[in-house]
């Protein structure tokens, strides 16, 4: 353990707050679950960093902010609270497709930044997004923000109405005089 001695009580508690942002990797962090047609202005969660910011204790003069990628256009971050709030609604079908994202089943993995097609399994398919967010301790101008990554994941809920693909068939007799046996026939199959 390292003790310094401080004079100014604002600094020792600039210095505790960025010890504790600091350990926050060593805390595990769930993934953040929405689902299908998550509405515009939705709050997703009441600290984007969950828990490990709830266990650091104070949040005074803690900032965030979301990097850009190719899906911060769909999330914003109070800067103040680290609420994660929806810009727009999230649309699993078009948000994937839109940012060239697939579905992938570990959102653990840090390596993860491009999103491969995953196994359908029982569970469905998941559309999992990270979200790189900046915290910044204490309000000094020269202070050093930590980057963390926060991920998203989409669960894919049926949304859509089945279309199945039966053939019709139709067929004409031409042979037969439509005198003797009335108008040439259509056979539609009946479902």
């Amino acid at each position: 353990m390292v003790y310094y001695q401080v004079k100014k009580p604002m600094i020792l508690a600039t210095i505790i707050t960025a010890l504790l942002i600091n350990a926050i990797p060593v805390l595990s962090q769930q993934p953040i679950v929405l689902g299908d047609n998550t509405p515009k202005d939705d709050i997703v969660a009441e600290n984007v960093l969950g828990v490990a910011m709830s266990i650091s204790g104070s949040s005074d003069g803690v900032t965030y902010a979301l990097l850009n990628s190719a899906v911060s256009s769909y999330f914003r971050v109070d800067p103040r609270t680290g609420m994660l709030i929806t810009r727009r609604t999230v649309d699993r079908d078009m948000l994937c497709a839109e940012s060239g994202l697939c579905c992938a089943q570990n959102t653990q993995n840090p390596r993860l930044s491009t999103l491969r097609r995953a196994d359908n399994g029982e569970s469905g398919s998941i559309c999992a997004l990270r979200l790189d967010v900046a915290v910044t301790a204490g309000q000094r101008s020269n202070s050093v923000p930590i980057t963390r990554q926060v991920y998203v994941e989409i669960r894919d809920e049926n949304d859509h109405s089945p279309v199945f693909s039966i053939p019709s068939h139709t067929s004409q007799y031409d042979d037969y005089s439509t005198t003797n046996y009335g108008s040439p026939s259509v056979h539609t199959p009946i479902l």
